[in-house]
C-alpha cells in the first residue's frame, strides 16, 4: 500500500497557511488524527514558491527513510527513496491545474482524483459520509464577506462557523450573485476538525 505525505505551504513570518487562514499547529493536529506524516514547507507567495516546493517535495524521501530507520522499521513494501505520485484536490479551475501540471509535470506523475466531478452528486454526499464515519467537522477558515453577503448587509458565515453546503445552496437560490458550493473561487475556505481537535 503507497505511503500517503501530508504537505503544505505555510508563511515563515505567521506560521499559518496563506489564504486559507489556519495554522501550522492546526495542519500538524490534521496529519497527527490521520497518522499520516507531514511537511510544511516555509515559503512567501512569490517567485521562490515553486522552488520552495521543489525542495520540499526533493526532502520528504529522505525524511522519511531517516525516521523509518530510527524508528527501526523495515519493510520492503514501504519503498520511501521515491515519490510515486502528486495528488492534488482541485475541482475546476484551469490556470491552477494548469500551473501544477507546467510547475510539477515533468519531473512527477499527477493526479486529480476529484477534478471536475459533480458537487451535488457526488463530491458532497461523499464529504457528508466521510464527516460522518469519521465524526470531523468542517469550519470556516477565512471568509471573503463581499461575496458572501447580500448587498449591504452582514456576511452569512464568519470564521468558525460550521459549513453546510446546503446553507451555500440555499443562499444562491435566493441572491444572483453565485457563491461556489464549496468555495473553489476565494469566496471562503474550510478546516476539517478531528475528534480530540476542539
Amino acid at each position: 500500500m503507497p505511503r500517503v505525505v501530508l504537505l503544505t505551504t505555510i508563511d515563515p513570518t505567521t506560521n499559518v497557511v496563506p489564504i486559507q487562514n489556519i495554522s501550522s499547529q492546526m495542519i500538524a493536529a490534521q496529519a497527527e488524527a490521520l497518522e499520516l506524516p507531514l511537511c510544511l514547507v516555509a515559503v512567501g507567495l512569490g517567485d521562490e514558491y515553486a522552488s520552495a516546493l521543489r525542495s520540499g517535495l526533493h526532502d520528504i524521501p529522505k525524511q522519511l527513510a531517516r525516521k523509518q530507520k530510527s524508528a527501526n522499521i523495515r519493510t520492503q513494501d514501504n519503498d520511501v527513496s521515491t515519490i510515486s505520485f502528486l495528488v492534488f484536490g482541485d475541482l475546476h479551475l484551469d490556470d491552477i491545474r494548469a500551473w501544477r501540471e507546467q510547475t510539477f509535470g515533468m519531473d512527477y506523475q499527477l493526479r486529480f482524483p476529484i477534478w471536475k466531478k459533480d458537487y451535488v452528486s457526488e463530491l458532497l454526499p461523499s464529504l457528508e459520509r466521510l464527516c460522518i464515519k469519521t465524526e470531523a467537522k468542517i469550519y470556516f477558515s477565512n471568509v471573503d464577506k463581499e461575496h458572501i453577503a447580500f448587498e449591504g448587509s452582514e456576511p452569512l458565515w464568519q470564521i468558525g462557523d460550521i459549513y453546510d453546503w446546503k446553507l451555500v445552496q440555499e443562499r444562491n437560490r435566493v441572491d444572483s450573485g453565485q457563491v461556489d458550493l464549496m468555495g473553489e473561487c476565494g469566496e471562503f475556505h474550510t478546516c476539517v476538525k478531528f475528534p480530540g481537535m476542539d
